[in-house]
């Protein structure tokens, strides 16, 4: 979720994180699954 508010505020992920750690915020975006393999699609392109 972090690369999607980025892209929207047009920063980067550590500076959004950065950011709601010095604005007190507690709420955070669910993480993204990074253990997503690829399709076949995907390996033939």
């Amino acid at each position: 979720m972090y690369p999607e508010i980025a892209k929207s505020l047009n920063q980067t992920e550590g500076a959004v994180k950065r950011r709601l750690n010095v604005l007190g915020i507690k709420a955070r975006p669910v993480w993204l699954n990074n253990n997503i393999k690829y399709t076949e699609e995907e390996i033939e392109k």
